[in-house]
Protein backbone atom coordinates (compact mmCIF):
# COMPACT_ATOMS: atom_id res chain seq x y z
CA UNK A 1 0.00 0.00 0.00
CA UNK A 2 2.94 2.02 0.82
CA UNK A 3 4.07 1.48 -2.37
CA UNK A 4 1.34 2.23 -4.63
CA UNK A 5 -0.08 4.84 -2.89
CA UNK A 6 3.00 7.22 -1.94
CA UNK A 7 6.63 5.93 -2.64
CA UNK A 8 6.65 4.38 -6.07
CA UNK A 9 8.35 6.75 -8.78
CA UNK A 10 5.01 7.45 -10.27
CA UNK A 11 3.04 8.17 -6.77
CA UNK A 12 6.13 10.70 -5.97
CA UNK A 13 6.30 12.26 -9.06
CA UNK A 14 2.35 12.93 -8.74
CA UNK A 15 2.74 13.97 -5.17
CA UNK A 16 5.83 16.31 -5.83
CA UNK A 17 3.33 18.09 -8.67
CA UNK A 18 0.58 18.53 -6.43
CA UNK A 19 2.57 19.81 -3.26
CA UNK A 20 6.15 19.23 -2.83
CA UNK A 21 6.19 19.94 1.12
CA UNK A 22 3.56 16.74 1.32
CA UNK A 23 7.13 14.68 0.15
CA UNK A 24 9.71 15.85 2.01
CA UNK A 25 8.99 13.61 5.20
CA UNK A 26 8.32 10.38 2.90
CA UNK A 27 11.67 8.38 3.61
CA UNK A 28 10.85 5.79 6.19
CA UNK A 29 7.71 7.27 7.63
CA UNK A 30 4.66 4.66 8.01
CA UNK A 31 1.97 5.39 5.57
CA UNK A 32 -0.65 6.18 8.15
CA UNK A 33 1.72 8.01 10.22
CA UNK A 34 2.53 10.18 7.31
CA UNK A 35 -1.28 10.82 6.90
CA UNK A 36 -2.04 11.85 10.08
CA UNK A 37 1.06 14.67 9.85
CA UNK A 38 0.47 15.78 6.49
CA UNK A 39 -3.24 15.92 6.68
CA UNK A 40 -4.22 18.80 9.17
CA UNK A 41 -4.48 21.62 6.58
CA UNK A 42 -4.66 19.63 3.48
CA UNK A 43 -7.10 17.59 4.02
CA UNK A 44 -8.71 18.07 0.20
CA UNK A 45 -5.55 18.11 -1.67
CA UNK A 46 -4.10 14.33 0.49
CA UNK A 47 -7.32 12.82 0.27
CA UNK A 48 -7.84 13.62 -3.95
CA UNK A 49 -4.16 12.85 -4.24
CA UNK A 50 -4.56 9.60 -2.31
CA UNK A 51 -7.77 8.70 -4.63
CA UNK A 52 -6.30 9.94 -8.16
CA UNK A 53 -3.11 8.19 -7.63
CA UNK A 54 -4.57 4.74 -6.65
CA UNK A 55 -6.94 5.13 -9.97
CA UNK A 56 -3.54 6.48 -11.81
CA UNK A 57 -1.91 2.76 -10.88
CA UNK A 58 -5.71 0.81 -11.82
CA UNK A 59 -5.71 2.26 -15.25
CA UNK A 60 -2.20 1.28 -16.06
CA UNK A 61 -3.19 -2.49 -14.78
CA UNK A 62 -6.91 -2.67 -16.21
CA UNK A 63 -6.73 -0.02 -19.04
CA UNK A 64 -2.91 0.23 -20.15
CA UNK A 65 -4.14 1.06 -23.75
CA UNK A 66 -5.17 4.45 -22.96
CA UNK A 67 -2.30 5.54 -20.54
CA UNK A 68 -2.83 8.29 -18.22
CA UNK A 69 0.00 11.28 -18.03
CA UNK A 70 1.08 12.50 -14.62
CA UNK A 71 -0.60 16.51 -15.90
CA UNK A 72 -3.91 14.72 -16.19
CA UNK A 73 -3.92 12.85 -12.81
CA UNK A 74 -3.03 16.17 -11.26
CA UNK A 75 -5.19 18.38 -12.81
CA UNK A 76 -8.32 16.40 -11.88
CA UNK A 77 -6.94 15.42 -8.57
CA UNK A 78 -6.60 19.62 -8.13
CA UNK A 79 -10.40 19.56 -9.06
CA UNK A 80 -11.36 16.99 -6.90
CA UNK A 81 -9.69 18.93 -3.87
CA UNK A 82 -11.41 22.09 -5.06
CA UNK A 83 -15.04 20.29 -4.83
CA UNK A 84 -14.02 18.96 -1.73
CA UNK A 85 -13.31 22.63 -0.31
CA UNK A 86 -16.51 23.92 -1.66
CA UNK A 87 -19.02 21.14 -0.31
CA UNK A 88 -16.67 20.98 2.94
CA UNK A 89 -17.51 24.88 3.17
CA UNK A 90 -21.41 24.64 2.19
CA UNK A 91 -23.30 25.89 5.30
CA UNK A 92 -26.46 22.70 4.82
CA UNK A 93 -23.67 19.90 3.96
CA UNK A 94 -20.98 19.01 6.35
CA UNK A 95 -19.20 15.73 6.20
CA UNK A 96 -18.56 13.71 9.70
CA UNK A 97 -16.03 11.28 9.28
CA UNK A 98 -17.61 8.80 12.23
CA UNK A 99 -17.56 5.12 11.97
CA UNK A 100 -20.45 4.92 14.35
CA UNK A 101 -23.59 6.50 14.39
CA UNK A 102 -24.26 9.35 16.85
CA UNK A 103 -27.38 10.74 18.31
CA UNK A 104 -28.38 14.20 17.06
CA UNK A 105 -28.56 16.90 19.90
CA UNK A 106 -31.43 18.61 21.47
CA UNK A 107 -35.03 18.47 19.82
CA UNK A 108 -33.23 17.81 16.67
CA UNK A 109 -33.88 14.37 14.88
CA UNK A 110 -31.72 11.89 12.53
CA UNK A 111 -33.26 10.67 9.47
CA UNK A 112 -30.41 8.00 8.23
CA UNK A 113 -31.55 6.46 4.42
CA UNK A 114 -29.73 4.62 2.23
CA UNK A 115 -30.73 2.36 -1.32
CA UNK A 116 -29.44 -1.23 -2.44
CA UNK A 117 -29.45 -2.22 -5.87
CA UNK A 118 -28.80 -5.80 -6.56
CA UNK A 119 -28.59 -5.59 -10.79
CA UNK A 120 -28.74 -9.10 -11.20
CA UNK A 121 -31.68 -9.54 -9.61
CA UNK A 122 -33.16 -6.46 -10.99
CA UNK A 123 -34.46 -6.01 -7.90
CA UNK A 124 -33.64 -2.46 -5.63
CA UNK A 125 -34.95 -1.14 -2.15
CA UNK A 126 -34.61 1.84 0.10
CA UNK A 127 -34.66 2.10 3.56
CA UNK A 128 -35.12 5.34 6.38
CA UNK A 129 -34.92 5.36 9.88
CA UNK A 130 -35.68 8.08 12.32
CA UNK A 131 -33.93 8.45 15.75
CA UNK A 132 -33.80 11.13 18.32
CA UNK A 133 -31.08 12.35 20.53
CA UNK A 134 -31.25 9.21 22.77
CA UNK A 135 -31.18 7.31 20.19
CA UNK A 136 -34.27 5.80 20.74
CA UNK A 137 -36.44 4.62 17.04
CA UNK A 138 -39.07 6.85 16.24
CA UNK A 139 -40.32 5.17 12.53
CA UNK A 140 -38.63 3.56 9.53
CA UNK A 141 -39.66 2.45 6.33
CA UNK A 142 -38.97 -0.01 3.74
CA UNK A 143 -40.09 0.07 0.31
CA UNK A 144 -39.23 -2.08 -3.14
CA UNK A 145 -37.87 0.59 -6.09
CA UNK A 146 -37.51 -0.03 -9.79
CA UNK A 147 -33.85 -0.69 -10.38
CA UNK A 148 -32.31 2.14 -12.10
CA UNK A 149 -29.46 4.41 -11.53
CA UNK A 150 -28.03 4.36 -7.94
CA UNK A 151 -28.37 7.76 -7.60
CA UNK A 152 -31.92 8.15 -8.19
CA UNK A 153 -32.20 4.68 -6.15
CA UNK A 154 -30.76 7.19 -2.72
CA UNK A 155 -32.43 9.93 -4.13
CA UNK A 156 -35.63 8.60 -3.58
CA UNK A 157 -34.28 7.10 -0.24
CA UNK A 158 -33.78 10.82 0.85
CA UNK A 159 -37.20 11.67 -0.65
CA UNK A 160 -39.25 8.78 1.36
CA UNK A 161 -36.99 9.74 4.70
CA UNK A 162 -37.66 13.34 4.24
CA UNK A 163 -41.57 12.47 3.68
CA UNK A 164 -41.85 10.15 6.76
CA UNK A 165 -39.96 13.07 9.17
CA UNK A 166 -42.47 15.76 7.97
CA UNK A 167 -45.84 13.05 8.33
CA UNK A 168 -44.55 12.27 12.24
CA UNK A 169 -44.70 15.96 12.50
CA UNK A 170 -40.96 16.72 12.68
CA UNK A 171 -39.53 20.20 12.01
CA UNK A 172 -35.90 20.18 12.86
CA UNK A 173 -34.31 17.64 11.44
CA UNK A 174 -30.60 16.02 10.21
CA UNK A 175 -30.29 13.64 7.11
CA UNK A 176 -27.67 11.56 6.65
CA UNK A 177 -26.37 9.43 3.83
CA UNK A 178 -22.84 8.25 2.73
CA UNK A 179 -23.55 8.83 -0.74
CA UNK A 180 -21.26 12.30 -1.66
CA UNK A 181 -22.95 12.26 -4.76
CA UNK A 182 -26.42 12.86 -3.31
CA UNK A 183 -24.80 15.85 -1.51
CA UNK A 184 -23.32 17.25 -4.64
CA UNK A 185 -26.82 16.43 -6.30
CA UNK A 186 -28.73 18.02 -3.11
CA UNK A 187 -26.09 21.34 -3.31
CA UNK A 188 -25.91 21.96 -7.12
CA UNK A 189 -29.50 20.66 -8.22
CA UNK A 190 -29.09 22.35 -11.83
CA UNK A 191 -25.72 20.93 -12.80
CA UNK A 192 -25.79 18.29 -15.33
CA UNK A 193 -28.72 16.62 -13.91
CA UNK A 194 -30.09 13.97 -16.35
CA UNK A 195 -34.24 13.26 -16.59
CA UNK A 196 -33.44 10.04 -14.78
CA UNK A 197 -33.00 12.32 -11.32
CA UNK A 198 -35.03 15.41 -12.72
CA UNK A 199 -38.44 14.56 -11.04
CA UNK A 200 -36.97 13.21 -7.79
CA UNK A 201 -35.15 15.99 -7.23
CA UNK A 202 -38.33 18.29 -7.66
CA UNK A 203 -39.80 16.61 -4.80
CA UNK A 204 -37.46 16.60 -2.70
CA UNK A 205 -37.14 20.32 -3.08
CA UNK A 206 -40.59 20.75 -2.28
CA UNK A 207 -40.06 19.43 0.57
CA UNK A 208 -37.12 21.42 1.78
CA UNK A 209 -39.66 24.78 1.01
CA UNK A 210 -41.60 24.04 3.79
CA UNK A 211 -41.43 25.65 7.04
CA UNK A 212 -39.07 23.15 8.85
CA UNK A 213 -35.02 22.86 9.32
CA UNK A 214 -33.13 20.23 7.27
CA UNK A 215 -29.77 19.72 7.14
CA UNK A 216 -27.89 17.06 5.11
CA UNK A 217 -24.69 15.48 6.45
CA UNK A 218 -22.53 13.05 5.30
CA UNK A 219 -21.55 9.55 7.57
CA UNK A 220 -19.26 6.43 6.77
CA UNK A 221 -21.25 3.54 5.35
CA UNK A 222 -20.35 1.42 8.91
CA UNK A 223 -22.37 4.08 10.68
CA UNK A 224 -25.53 4.15 8.16
CA UNK A 225 -25.80 0.37 8.69
CA UNK A 226 -29.75 0.39 10.32
CA UNK A 227 -31.10 2.53 6.83
CA UNK A 228 -29.07 -0.72 4.97
CA UNK A 229 -30.52 -3.20 6.74
CA UNK A 230 -33.94 -1.50 6.15
CA UNK A 231 -33.14 -1.12 2.21
CA UNK A 232 -31.76 -4.60 1.87
CA UNK A 233 -34.97 -6.57 3.50
CA UNK A 234 -37.32 -4.69 0.98
CA UNK A 235 -34.76 -6.25 -1.32
CA UNK A 236 -35.12 -9.60 0.28
CA UNK A 237 -38.76 -9.94 0.60
CA UNK A 238 -39.79 -7.54 -2.01
CA UNK A 239 -41.98 -5.39 -0.25
CA UNK A 240 -43.99 -2.51 -1.87
CA UNK A 241 -43.90 -0.10 1.02
CA UNK A 242 -43.82 -0.84 5.27
CA UNK A 243 -43.81 1.41 8.24
CA UNK A 244 -41.83 -0.21 10.77
CA UNK A 245 -43.34 1.31 13.90
CA UNK A 246 -40.68 -0.36 15.75
CA UNK A 247 -37.54 -2.27 15.41
CA UNK A 248 -37.13 -5.96 15.32
CA UNK A 249 -34.64 -7.83 17.20
CA UNK A 250 -31.89 -7.56 14.46
CA UNK A 251 -32.40 -3.57 14.10
CA UNK A 252 -32.11 -3.95 18.13
CA UNK A 253 -29.02 -5.17 17.81
CA UNK A 254 -27.23 -2.95 15.12
CA UNK A 255 -29.03 -0.02 17.41
CA UNK A 256 -26.88 -0.91 20.27
CA UNK A 257 -23.89 -1.63 18.11
CA UNK A 258 -24.33 2.04 16.79
CA UNK A 259 -24.73 3.68 20.03
CA UNK A 260 -21.13 2.02 21.41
Amino acid sequence: MEHCLRDCEKSRCIWQILDPLLIDSFEGTPLEFWIRKVMPGNEAIVEAGLWWVWRHHCDDIFNNGDQWLNYKVVAIARITANDLRKSASTKCITFKDRRRWKPPTGDTFKVNCDASLFSDWNLAGIGCVIRNSNGYWISGCSSSYPPGPIVRCELFAIWRGLILAWDYGLRDIVCETYSLDILHILKNPANGLNCDVVDILQKIQELLSRPWVVDFEWITRDANAVADWLARYAVKTNLTHVIWSEPCDELQHLMLVDLG
